[in-house]
């Protein structure tokens, strides 16, 4: 009877044993990495092996995980195309610079360690960057580390990089959180244009300027629920933004929360000089941000975002001729209401130019379901309407208007050039466009607009009032649409 036991509860373990030796010797993951998160199924990659960092490792040994090397850049070097390296929780008083990467299915991953917090420390002063992507360096991934106090920049690509994944990166303390190419003063790339760079998660806050690619273009780019906060604030700085991108495209933002920066909230195209092509931003909040809100100057998309207290204007669009942009069930209020910004006087410009500028022509305007409310304050001149070009060609329906009595529309392709609310509700707007359907003048009736809650109180004028014409699938909240009887104006069902 012992023995028979004991052989039957023995052979589980034998056959557990005999299966491990097996994935070992295969490469593949064991049990107890996968149960401590030191490789992830989706992470495992065909090729390359996978090394280790410590701030007591040593640069002499293996690079094991029990034998680990010191500094990044060794290991780097080392790793070679379809590479892991795991950087081990602690501080690290380095700077690498990254001068090769990998390749198309088996890129160079430098990754903290699962669970473990891996912050290259710059506050000595002595370090000018946290992490540097060499010219051309290409396919590689760094995900979940922390960069803090460099002079210059936290992470850095300097041209010609291609298929870059930033993947949960905190960047703080710099004068760049993430700069991408390097050029000259005059606008000259100097190492060449980066693409496909994806930016998934992560913070880039209390830096002088969030994440900047100056002068581009940055190609192919894409920004997925990244928090840029608190860049540039207190600094007298000309360009101190959360996000600009001078030049680029396609460009995808979803999921940004660009607030309370010293500059803009996002800047897109300036330096493009031209209409582009695949511009979008979606499920975005932009706020508190002491210039402008969003800059769209080669025109592009704006879908389901809310644009709250910002120094200036809150939308400034299309500033080149021949441009395209698109504004759906967005939500713009209680902006410019700082005294320190008084004379802002538009609550959105669409092919707005200076005197001496060259007068922009055929830009189109498609501008539905959307709120503009309490834009403008007693305090900066009073509340401030939408500017429209002599240029503009538009597209309006369904859109909420609450800001200025007086002259809630300036559209200077008309004959009466200022539309009052009577305006709106009386018709003439639309009498003089063809535009305008379905269009109101009232309280929008914010939950809690101090509070920077815009979702639409019970009684709202806003519910159920928009169209289904080109109104995406879900709210900012990724609730569906619509969810009452018909679909809501703004950002939020």
């Amino acid at each position: 009877m012992f023995k028979r036991l004991t052989v039957s509860l023995f052979l589980p373990v034998i056959f557990s044993l005999f299966l491990t030796m097996i994935m070992i010797a295969c490469g593949e993951e064991t049990p107890q990495d996968q149960q401590q998160g030191v490789q992830t199924g989706a992470n495992v990659q065909a090729e390359g092996p996978t090394y280790y960092v410590s701030p007591d490792g040593n640069d002499s040994n293996t690079g094991a995980i029990d034998s680990p090397w010191m500094t990044i850049e060794h290991a780097a070097d080392a790793a070679g195309e379809g590479g892991t390296i795991y950087i081990r929780g602690g501080v690290y008083h380095q700077a690498p610079q990254i001068s090769k990467g990998g390749r198309a299915g088996a890129s160079l991953t430098i990754a903290a360690y699962p669970g473990e917090t891996a912050v290259l420390d710059g506050s000595d002063h002595t370090l000018t960057t946290g992490i540097t992507l060499a010219k051309g360096v290409s396919y590689l991934k760094l995900d979940g580390l922390h960069f803090a106090d460099f002079r210059m920049s936290g992470v850095v690509l300097d041209g010609s990089n291609s298929y870059i994944d930033l993947d949960n990166l905190d960047c703080s303390g710099a004068e760049n959180g993430l700069r991408m190419t390097w050029g000259e003063s005059g606008g000259t790339t100097e190492f060449g244009s980066v693409d496909h760079v994806t930016i998934a998660g992560g913070s880039y806050h209390d830096n002088q300027l969030g994440i900047d690619c100056t002068p581009g273009p940055c190609d192919n780019l894409t920004l997925t629920d990244v928090r840029i906060e608190n860049n540039g604030v207190g600094s007298e700085s000309y360009g101190a933004d959360g996000l600009g991108v001078e030049m680029g495209s396609p460009i995808l933002l979803d999921g940004v929360r660009s607030i309370n920066n010293g500059g803009d909230g996002i800047d897109l195209n300036s330096r493009d000089k031209r209409p582009v092509e695949g511009i979008l931003v979606r499920n975005s909040v932009i706020g508190d941000n002491q210039l402008m809100g969003v800059k769209l100057w080669a025109g592009g998309r704006l879908e389901n975002s809310v644009i709250y207290g910002c120094g200036g204007t809150p939308l400034q669009l299309a500033r080149f001729s021949g441009t395209s942009t698109e504004l759906v069930n967005n939500t713009v209020a209680y902006n410019m209401w700082d005294p320190a910004y008084a004379g802002r006087d538009y609550s959105m410009t669409v092919g707005y130019y200076e005197s001496g500028e060259e007068e922009l022509k055929n830009a189109h305007l498609t501008l539905i379901n959307n709120i503009f409310a309490f834009n403008g304050g007693p305090d900066v001149g009073g509340p401030t309407g939408i500017y429209l070009g002599v240029g503009v060609d538009i597209t309006e329906s369904n859109n909420l208007f609450f800001s200025r009595d007086d002259c809630e529309i300036e559209a200077h392709f008309t004959p009466l050039e200022c539309y009052a609310q009577s305006d709106i509700l009386g018709g003439i707007w639309s009498a003089d466009t063809g535009q305008g359907i379905g269009d109101m003048v009232q309280d929008p009736l914010f939950i809690d607009p101090e509070g920077h809650d815009f979702h639409l109180r019970d009684g709202s004028p806003a519910l159920d009032a928009g169209t289904p014409e080109g109104a995406p699938l879900n709210d900012l909240d990724g609730k569906p649409r619509p969810q009452g009887s018909g679909y809501c104006i703004g950002a939020l069902e």
